[in-house]
């Protein structure tokens, strides 16, 4: 999950069966980068809201569209809504 500012999330290995990775973006613009190699069939999501981030395509990786709450990008509301203040 990006935190605000412009974060960079790499991609790269392989999933083994049963693991799943979603990643969203936070504010600012971020920059998803995946590797060639990279063995995830399916099981990588980008949740995007659509604010200008830098996606590369990939095989592997499917977007859907997001629409974050308002405290979301922000570390005390992120860390608030999953109850780990």
């Amino acid at each position: 999950m990006g935190w605000g500012g412009d974060d960079v999330f790499e991609v790269r290995g392989h999933l083994p069966a049963g693991l799943a990775v979603a990643l969203y973006d936070g504010a600012g613009r971020d920059r998803f980068t995946f590797a060639p190699d990279l063995q995830a069939p399916d099981k990588v999501v980008v949740r995007e809201s659509g604010d200008g981030n830098q996606l590369a395509e990939h095989p592997a990786v499917k977007t859907e569209a997001y629409r974050p709450q308002a405290d979301e990008f922000d570390a005390a509301g992120w860390l608030l809504r999953h109850r780990l203040y």
